[in-house]
C-alpha cells in the first residue's frame, strides 16, 4: 500500500458515522420545518377570519336593524359578505350584535342609535393541525371579531380601543339532587345564545325534550316527579348550540327516593304574650302557625294546647301545604289560666314538634 492512500476500512467507518448523523438530524429539522408551515397557516387563517369579521361589520353599520336576528335580511347580507372573503372556507358560526359605547352587554340592533351605537360580528371557525408540531395549538375554536360604529363614522376617541368581553361561560344546573314524588326537578341555564334550542333528556323518566332559550340567554324546563315514580339513580343530559359551536352539559345525576317522614320545622302563635281583659277573657284571638319540612306525608296534622298539667284541648291544623295554621277565637279561651302555654303538633298520633306562648 502506498503511502497517504486512506485505508479502505476506515472509509467505510466514516461514512456509517454521517448516515447516522443524518437520521438522527432529519426527524427534528422535518418536525421544525412543519411546525413553522402549521404556525404559518394558523396565522394566515387567523387573518382571513379577521378580515371577513370586518367585512361583515363593513355591512353591519348600515344593515344593523335585524343583524343581531338570526335569518332576517340584514343577518343574510352580514353573512354573505363574511363568506365572500372567505372563498369557500368553513364558518362555524357568525353572529352580529349592537353595544352603547363603552358597555359590555348587547342591546337589541333595532334600538340602535346611528352615529353612536357599535355593531360587533363575530366569526367563529376551527383549526385542525396538519403536523405533530401544529399538536401544541390542538384542535380548537377560535373566534375573530370587528366592530364598528354604526353608519361608519370613525369610531370617538373615547371608546376604548380593548375588545368587548365575549359573552359569559353557560351555566346549566338542576334544582336538588335528590327528589321524591309529588316535587317537581327544575333543569335551568343561563349565558346561552338567545333563540337557540336546548335539549333535554333524563334516560328513563324524560324523553328528549327541547326548549327555546330566551332573550336574557337563559332557559328553564320544570319536570314533575310524579309520585309512584319508579326509585334509583338518575342523570340530565343537556345539550345546545352556543355561538355556532355544539355543547354537551353534564350529565347531571339525582335520585328518586321515599319522602321523609313529617316534621315541623317551626311551631308560632300570635300574638305572643296573648293578654286578657280585666274580666279576665282574652283580648284577641289566637293564631298557630306550623311549617313543616315539606313531606306530602304532611297530612290530617293537628296541635293540643295544653292550658294546664291536666288539661288541654286539640285544634286541626288547616291548609294542604306548609305552612299550616288554625286560628283559636277568643271567646272560645276564656276559661284558659295567665301563663306559659305548650303547643304540641301531631301527624296522627305521632308528636312531631312542639312550641311554647304566654297568656299575661
Amino acid at each position: 500500500m502506498r503511502a497517504g492512500q486512506p485505508e479502505p476500512a476506515r472509509l467505510g467507518t466514516d461514512r456509517g458515522a454521517v448516515l447516522v448523523e443524518a437520521g438522527l438530524a432529519l426527524p427534528l429539522l422535518l418536525f421544525l420545518v412543519l411546525g413553522m408551515v402549521d404556525f404559518g397557516y394558523a396565522a394566515f387563517r387567523q387573518s382571513q377570519y379577521s378580515s371577513a369579521a370586518r367585512d361583515g361589520a363593513r355591512v353591519a353599520i348600515l344593515d344593523y336593524k335585524g343583524a343581531d336576528v338570526t335569518g332576517s335580511t340584514d343577518w343574510q347580507r352580514i353573512d354573505q359578505a363574511v363568506r365572500a372573503r372567505l372563498g369557500g372556507s368553513a364558518v362555524l358560526g357568525m353572529t352580529a350584535r349592537c353595544y352603547r359605547p363603552g358597555s359590555a352587554s348587547p342591546i337589541t340592533c333595532a334600538s340602535a342609535t346611528p352615529d353612536v351605537d357599535l355593531v360587533e360580528v363575530r366569526v367563529s371557525w376551527r383549526y385542525r393541525p396538519m403536523s405533530p408540531a401544529g399538536s401544541i395549538i390542538g384542535d380548537r375554536t377560535f373566534t375573530s371579531s370587528s366592530r364598528m360604529l354604526i353608519n361608519g363614522k370613525p369610531e370617538p376617541a373615547t371608546i376604548p380601543d380593548a375588545p368587548i368581553p365575549p359573552p359569559p361561560d353557560p351555566v346549566v344546573s338542576i334544582n336538588s339532587t335528590t327528589f321524591y314524588g309529588g316535587q317537581t326537578m327544575v333543569v335551568s341555564g343561563s349565558g346561552l345564545e338567545p333563540g337557540a334550542p336546548v335539549t333535554i333528556d333524563v334516560p328513563g323518566l324524560l324523553g328528549a325534550t327541547t326548549v327555546t332559550v330566551g332573550p336574557d340567554g337563559s332557559f328553564s324546563l320544570s319536570v314533575p316527579i310524579t309520585p309512584g315514580t319508579p326509585l334509583g339513580d338518575y342523570q340530565v343530559h343537556v345539550q345546545s348550540t352556543v355561538y355556532g359551536e355544539q355543547r354537551t352539559f353534564g350529565p347531571f345525576p339525582f335520585s328518586v327516593t321515599n319522602p321523609p317522614a313529617c316534621q315541623a320545622t317551626s311551631v308560632t302563635a300570635s300574638p305572643d304574650p296573648v293578654g286578657k281583659k280585666g274580666n279576665g277573657t282574652l283580648k284577641k284571638d289566637l293564631t298557630i302557625t306550623v311549617q313543616t319540612n315539606g313531606s306530602p306525608l304532611c297530612t290530617n296534622l293537628s296541635v293540643f294546647v295544653q292550658v294546664s298539667n291536666t288539661t288541654g284541648q286539640s285544634f286541626a291544623l288547616n291548609g294542604t301545604s306548609s305552612p299550616y295554621s288554625v286560628t283559636i277565637g277568643a271567646s272560645q279561651l276564656n276559661t284558659w289560666t295567665g301563663g306559659t302555654k305548650t303547643i304540641i303538633v301531631r301527624w296522627g298520633t305521632a308528636t312531631i314538634g312542639t312550641g311554647t306562648f304566654t297568656v299575661n
